[in-house]
């Protein structure tokens, strides 16, 4: 796991956390919870905006025109991919659940996207 910034003070990282000068890494294997040593298919996205005012976290299904737009602005060396991106993007869009999501406290986002990924039809395709 990579962060830019330290989570809050309730969610402690562990002491074998790497830190550079913009970047947090936390070993996977110190996460709580089980590693995934598989593929698995991707369901959902989650454009993600901190919004600590709100009073409760936001979740709002977007389309796949406006997610493959996000998802190209998010890429890393785009060029180093077919059609600079796009394809994938369009690809991972449409099979996918896309949603943006505004935060506001850990716990009740944690709670929220649950539900979010809990609804969501299991039938529905997924990109691979």
């Amino acid at each position: 796991l990579c962060l830019k910034n330290d989570p809050p003070a309730a969610y402690p990282l562990p002491a074998t956390v790497v830190r550079t000068p913009g970047t947090i890494h936390v070993p996977a294997r110190d996460l709580p919870g089980a590693v995934v040593d598989r593929p698995l298919p991707l369901r959902a996205v989650f454009f993600v905006t901190h919004t600590p005012e709100a009073k409760e976290p936001a979740i709002a299904a977007i389309g796949a025109g406006v997610s493959a737009a996000r998802i190209v602005s998010n890429l890393l060396n785009s060029l180093a991919h077919p059609a600079v991106g796009l394809e994938g993007a369009i690809r991972i869009a449409r099979a996918t659940a896309c949603f943006d999501l505004h935060t506001t406290d850990l716990r009740q986002t944690c709670r929220a996207v649950r539900a979010a990924v809990e609804a969501l039809d299991v039938s529905q395709g997924s990109a691979d």
